[in-house]
């Protein structure tokens, strides 16, 4: 060994990147189980798809609560811009991932979860959001206009006329529970409330869901669809991704640049997988639409490389060719709706909890309502 670099995770955890290997050193039993049973499964059972776009795990220290993984080298999207290609790749990551097999035991149908959460979030900052400081009363206008926006394109998805979150769908998600009972990032939806959790926290003491694991269980939308083109109206469009969405799928939960490395060869290489848990794809898709803004190109990319991978063969999604801060056809409301709702769990989390680059998440989500 010639050399290392040691820096502190978003979780606390140790991380020493050596010549040939990395080592994660968690501070908390509960993160390491979680991040130990990830590994594992992206070892042991997760799709060669899935697995040859992972770092190769190569030891477990239970006493230690260590991790050693090999080490990947390429352009680290933690340290270094990443080409448009990179994000593309890291759509077709992430797409094979929610195709992967993934048990679902939950008694709670996902689109009933999905109003649960909506309902606990805005139930929270109407009550102490402004007090808090975290919302204004424009803010949960825009934050309602967005779930209103999803309630349509559900109705319309299934030929309804009302709210229609709570009839489509047959995967299942727990109770809702208290927003403030654990940190809503990470949240395992048997532990605590996955409902309210805030969707990036470092950790909250929930787990992977599902087994596969062994154990750790884890605008006005009516007619503007962000773009889209051709022969079907913007419901029609945005109806067809509804089987793809309202499932739940194994799901990365911190999908960003900062954890993906564009290795030797054009593979992108996802790290950092201890927030796995079941969820619908959109909590990756919203991750990384966020940064629309800062990145209109790469988040193209990324949402075309996703769309293609699950309509079949790269580039045959349908629709219009990805542009420039333009998702693909009938995309858009399912990100703007769930854009929403993770900025409202956000808010919410941040309304008990001090802090500051949650609450600047939270934000950023709410101000990039209906960009397109």
């Amino acid at each position: 060994m010639t050399g290392s670099a040691r820096y502190v995770g978003d979780t606390g955890a140790i991380v020493i990147v050596r010549d040939d290997d990395v080592r994660k050193i968690h501070a908390r039993q509960t993160s390491y189980a979680r991040e130990r049973g990830a590994a594992l499964w992206l070892r042991d059972a997760a799709p060669a798809g899935v697995r040859a776009h992972t770092p190769a795990l190569l030891a477990c220290d239970d006493d230690r609560l260590e991790l050693r993984f090999a080490r990947v080298r390429g352009i680290d999207g933690r340290t270094a811009a990443l080409p448009v290609e990179a994000w593309r790749r890291a759509g077709e990551v992430a797409a094979a991932l929610h195709q992967a097999p993934w048990a679902d035991d939950d008694p709670v149908p996902l689109s009933e979860a999905l109003e649960l959460r909506w309902a606990a979030a805005l139930d929270e900052l109407a009550r102490g959001g402004e007090r808090a400081g975290v919302c204004s009363a424009a803010d949960l206008v825009a934050l309602e206009r967005a779930r209103d926006g999803l309630r349509s394109v559900l109705g319309g998805a299934t030929g309804g006329s009302g709210p229609g979150l709570a009839a489509v769908g047959s995967v299942h998600e727990s109770r809702a529970a208290d927003p403030h009972a654990a940190d809503p990032h990470v949240a395992d939806p048997h532990v605590a409330d996955p409902h309210v959790a805030d969707p990036h926290a470092a950790d909250g003491g929930r787990a992977h869901g599902g087994r596969a694991h062994g154990g750790d269980t884890s605008g006005d939308t009516g007619g503007d669809t962000g773009g889209d083109t051709g022969a079907d109206t913007g419901g029609d469009a945005a109806a067809r991704w509804a089987p793809l969405l309202l499932r739940r799928v194994p799901c990365h939960r911190d999908m960003h640049p900062r954890n993906w490395v564009f290795a030797e060869g054009g593979r992108l290489v996802v790290l950092d997988w201890e927030h796995l848990r079941a969820d619908t794809p959109l909590a990756d898709l919203v991750r990384v639409d966020a940064l629309g803004d800062e990145h209109p190109e790469g988040v193209a990319a990324f949402l075309d490389g996703w769309a293609g991978r699950v309509a079949g063969e790269p580039g045959e999604r349908g629709g219009a060719p990805a542009a420039e801060g333009v998702a693909p056809a009938g995309l858009r409301v399912w990100l703007d709706g769930f854009r929403g709702l993770e900025a409202a769990r956000t808010l919410a989390w941040c309304v008990r909890h001090v802090r500051p680059d949650r609450l600047a998440e939270g934000r950023a989500l709410v101000e990039g309502l209906g960009r397109d």
